[in-house]
């Protein structure tokens, strides 16, 4: 494929297409550029596979992308930009924050909060009511047991801050 031009060019030319959604791996770029996006009004859809199940009572912002085989359980809130990566579930009353992402095989238990930019690595799992500070990692197949501060990363079985 050929790359035509930067972000400036393509908002100039955004009304030559019904919407965008961007696909970039980078937790904090990725919301920038969906947020500047969002910020002119254009139209930045969710991609959800259809496999996937999203309860009917919860809420997704704009420009999300569920993967196959996701399950996203009642009252859970999806920010702007968020990645549910495939096969991972989210339980009742969770909140995930604008351009987090939850990787393959993650499980997250009830009421729990995954920070901005945050990243839960694959086949992780985080028992109910903690919270993922913002802009935090959690290595694959940790276990998350308490809540985990802004800015650090945190691996193993139980989770330890490195």
């Amino acid at each position: 494929f050929r790359i035509k031009g930067d972000l400036g060019n393509l908002i100039c030319r955004s009304d030559s297409y019904s919407g965008f959604h961007v696909a970039i791996g980078d937790n904090n770029t990725r919301l920038n550029v969906l947020g500047k996006l969002i910020g002119l009004n254009l139209s930045c859809p969710n991609i959800i596979a259809t496999s996937s199940v999203v309860s009917s009572t919860a809420i997704l912002g704009s420009g999300i992308s569920i993967m196959p085989n996701v399950v996203v359980n009642a009252k859970t809130i999806v920010g702007d930009g968020v990645i549910l990566n495939t096969s991972c579930s989210v339980d009742h009353d969770c909140k995930i924050c604008p351009g987090a992402h939850v990787s393959p095989g993650a499980h997250l238990a009830g009421n729990v909060k995954i920070g901005v930019c945050s990243w839960v690595g694959i086949g992780s799992a985080i028992i109910p009511g903690k919270i993922i500070g913002n802009h935090s990692i959690i290595g694959a197949g940790s276990v998350v047991i308490r809540d985990i501060p802004d800015n650090v990363t945190a691996v193993g079985v139980t989770d330890k801050i490195i």
